[in-house]
């Protein structure tokens, strides 16, 4: 090695030997770096530096981060909403919450095959009436709920553009009712008192479809884009609120009623519900399910393409008043 490139080894070894101008202020800096143990994976060793600054994060926080989907053992008062309960997918959030050891309560117009029960309730309500709706918010404060999971859907397919202006409103009308002002009134309603539950949290049960519209359904697809936004604006108003989680759960093309004879490649109603319920359980904000993780991806890549796979032709107008 030559006097020149040997001055300047010495010289950058002189520099990390140097000891921080910041001594003992930010371990981070001061500390020497240390050589791995031996025998142990990059995995444990990335465990044990979380572990060891884990106390740096607030303990309401921290709370907020890790609790998953409380044991009803520890609340057996606090019931968790369910809306659409007797069907689809609501059937088997029932199903599985009560199989998990939840009490639930069961909104929907029709009673749903499964009596009522200790740890079961059903309130007949039908959605997509606003007076209605604001009468089961009086009667849910009063039970204290644990969570609520806006599940309840209603799709018309039809080429608005064909009706006469009465029969798209009643075609439109209980759509963004049930979609969209709803999960509002609700979850406007039931805020304060979900705030004050240990792990208690807010579920909008959406769809790819509010991010990637198709044709067909037009009122059904702005409502769900409307409920992406209301998960995110109530988000913003709960941050007073650390430990109370604000959830959306995006779902594919899941095999139900509304959705006999649409498209292919679904999942069932089963898998929607443990997807949601697990991702509650891990307290995530977004749950992306299925192959809405593809919308995701190329929502970033190509914001329009999925916009145009979906366009295609109206289906025939209902029957009814036309122009």
């Amino acid at each position: 090695m030559s006097p020149r490139k040997a001055s300047h080894s010495a010289g950058r070894h002189r520099l990390r030997q140097r000891p921080s101008p910041f001594p003992g202020d930010n371990p981070l800096i001061s500390r020497p770096r240390r050589p791995a143990p031996a025998g142990l994976a990059q995995s444990e060793l990335r465990k044990r530096a979380f572990a060891r600054h884990w106390d740096l994060i607030p303990s309401s926080d921290r709370k907020a981060r890790m609790s998953p989907l409380p044991d009803i053992a520890r609340r057996p008062q606090a019931p968790v909403i369910v809306t659409g309960a007797s069907r689809g997918i609501g059937r088997a959030l029932v199903s599985q919450l009560l199989d998990q050891g939840h009490s639930v309560i069961g909104v929907a117009r029709a009673r749903p095959d499964r009596p009522d029960s200790a740890t079961f309730r059903f309130i007949a309500c039908d959605l997509s009436d606003a007076a209605a709706t604001a009468r089961l918010v009086d009667a849910l404060r009063q039970l204290g709920p644990l969570g609520l999971i806006n599940n309840a859907g209603l799709q018309t397919e039809a080429d608005l553009s064909a009706l006469a202006p009465g029969a798209a409103a009643a075609l439109v009308a209980p759509e963004i009712g049930v979609n969209l002002v709803a999960p509002c009134l609700l979850s406007y309603g039931l805020l304060p008192v979900l705030a004050q539950a240990p792990g208690g949290f807010v579920c909008n049960v959406n769809s790819a479809l509010g991010m990637a519209p198709k044709m067909a359904a037009p009122a059904y697809c702005a409502a769900k884009a409307g409920l992406g936004n209301l998960s995110v604006a109530l988000r913003g108003q709960a941050r007073n609120w650390p430990g109370l989680l604000i959830a959306e759960a995006i779902l594919p093309l899941v095999e139900t009623d509304m959705t006999r004879g649409r498209g292919s490649g679904k999942i069932s109603a089963e898998q929607a519900a443990a997807a949601i319920l697990r991702g509650l359980e891990h307290r995530k904000t977004r749950i992306w399910i299925g192959k809405t993780r593809i919308v995701r991806l190329l929502g970033r890549v190509a914001p329009g393409l999925t916009s145009r796979l979906l366009l295609g032709q109206l289906p025939p107008p209902p029957p009814g008043d036309s122009r």
